[in-house]
């Protein structure tokens, strides 16, 4: 019997397997790591490396013929608030001295990193390069993104964006999805030292069809619900959109912090749009959200940046009408002869509330964006083509 690739993967997630396991709730995060594991593990023998959002200790263990090694990510003291700050202030030292030596334990065949921009994981690859094939696949670009906040949000920001362009000007190899052209374009314009391969991502793929669900909602948000996420842009849409259609109404779902959801409702009582928008909260399972998100007419992501929403895609396969903001690679789902999403200029909240209203209001367009929509999804989402590219891929680097 041939022996199994050995891979390690460095990333970060939560997931209902280890929230079993700790018997803790955490919120889903990179929910796309846990579908990778699915498609992957019987394929190749996975060890993630990432950092332990449970209970922030060292420790190693197997489920289901998949290797966790979670490490300890920052003191500890001042709880998971501070830990960016420290982990910023400390330039990542202790994350790359851990993961270098779990690879170091694990001595895997190839090193694969999920994301350049994450400092909890993401600049442990920086000291093993060079020691065994490595790659790292693009989850979006922090140098992009507003440096806005109070000092310390910016400085953790800073530290992130310097992390990120000291990995991608040394790491050997990249991928890129099929849509992400865009973000490979500034890659290599920018950088250009990696040897590309395209890798999708996978999303998960509803099992509801929106077009059939009766509508309570004519607006549904989902996702992380933070500033990035341009849900203040959405709430500010929603008051336009009030003067138009008195009786409204949006459906905001996913977890975010205390603070922030509090502020959020405290702009939503001030607008006096209490009577228009619902928070639904985190979800617990992908068929909650995906059943409750169908109660709506229209998808709205006004992500401030990104590479391509895996949301987006879960909206296009439920048949459910995407408006969103032109960052990234999401106007790609688009071509001139076929539109799939209404793409609204990037912090534009007035094109963004007049585009919500024209899916509204059109039939004719509304019907047609989720036809072409459903349409292309379908071609390059499936888990059997993303296998593919993955041990293709892994093929070309160990040769």
């Amino acid at each position: 019997m041939k022996k199994k690739l050995r891979v390690a993967w460095l990333c970060h997630l939560t997931n209902s397997t280890l929230n079993k396991y700790f018997g803790i709730e955490r919120n889903l995060c990179a929910y796309w790591m846990t579908q990778f594991i699915d498609m992957m593990k019987d394929h190749v023998e996975i060890h993630i490396i990432a950092p332990n959002y449970y209970t922030n200790q060292n420790i190693c263990i197997q489920i289901d013929d998949v290797y966790y090694h979670l490490y300890k990510y920052y003191s500890g003291i001042g709880g998971p608030k501070v830990a960016l700050v420290e982990i910023a202030i400390r330039r990542e030292k202790n994350i790359r001295n851990i993961v270098s030596r779990i690879v170091d334990e694990i001595k895997p065949d190839i090193l694969h990193l999920f994301g350049a921009e994450n400092i909890t994981y993401s600049s442990g690859i920086l000291p093993v390069i060079g020691k065994l094939p490595i790659i790292t696949s693009f989850q979006g670009y922090i140098q992009l993104a507003e440096c806005k906040g109070n000092f310390f949000r910016r400085f953790v920001i800073k530290r992130r964006v310097e992390t990120e362009d000291k990995i991608w000007r040394q790491s050997p190899n990249v991928s890129f999805g099929t849509f992400e052209k865009s973000s490979e374009s500034y890659y290599k314009e920018k950088y250009n030292v990696g040897k590309s391969f395209p890798i999708n991502f996978p999303f998960k793929l509803p099992q509801v069809d929106a077009s059939l669900v009766k509508k309570e909602y004519d607006i549904v948000f989902w996702g992380r619900v933070t500033y990035e996420k341009g849900v203040e842009d959405l709430i500010q849409s929603v008051a336009l959109l009030k003067t138009k259609i008195p009786n409204i109404k949006c459906l905001i779902l996913g977890g975010g912090s205390t603070e922030y959801l509090s502020s959020l409702k405290e702009m939503v009582d001030k607008w006096n749009l209490k009577p228009n928008i619902d928070f639904g909260g985190f979800q617990k399972t992908d068929q909650q959200l995906f059943e409750n998100a169908a109660k709506a007419r229209v998808y709205v992501l006004p992500t401030h940046f990104d590479a391509l929403p895996g949301s987006i895609r879960e909206s296009m396969a439920m048949k459910l009408p995407v408006v969103t903001y032109d960052v990234g690679d999401i106007p790609l789902l688009n071509s001139k002869d076929k539109e799939c999403v209404i793409i609204v200029k990037a912090l534009d909240v007035n094109g963004l509330s007049e585009a919500i209203f024209k899916v509204l209001t059109d039939d004719d367009m509304r019907n047609t964006i989720t036809a072409n929509a459903y349409d292309e999804v379908k071609k390059t989402s499936s888990n059997e083509y993303i296998t593919g590219q993955i041990l293709s891929c892994y093929d070309d680097l160990l040769s």
